[in-house]
């Protein structure tokens, strides 16, 4: 039974890339598809959401825990990975908290606080 659950999800295709991000996408599936006949998985659901949102859609692979560490690797790839993503993003919140910040003070955001 599956204990484990990996997400991995997708935003919006950079334009004029649709055609390949649906083959990508296709290819994930079939995949998957076959990881599961295989028993490498124990299965797996594909979301889509809609259009212009952060989030385009995500696949949950499921697992036990042996299930998904093989598919992940054994090597540091998928680590780096997971690490520069998340340096990445808090950077990028750092600078969208700062971007914020700069507009309340010039007047284009309002801001309240509100207390309890």
């Amino acid at each position: 039974m599956a204990d484990r659950v990996l997400f991995i999800g997708w935003g919006t295709p950079v334009r004029g890339r649709e055609e390949r991000a649906l083959e990508v996408f296709n290819e994930s599936v079939g995949l998957y598809g076959r990881m599961q006949q295989d028993g490498r998985i124990e299965s797996f659901d594909v979301m889509l959401f809609g259009a212009n949102t952060a989030l385009g859609g995500c696949m949950l692979l499921r697992g036990d825990a042996a299930q998904i560490a093989g598919y992940l690797g054994r090597g540091e790839q998928f680590d780096s990975a997971i690490a520069k993503f998340a340096e990445s993003y808090a950077d990028q919140v750092e600078n969208d908290h700062q971007d914020l910040l700069t507009a309340i003070a010039r007047g284009t955001v309002r801001a309240t606080v509100e207390t309890d």
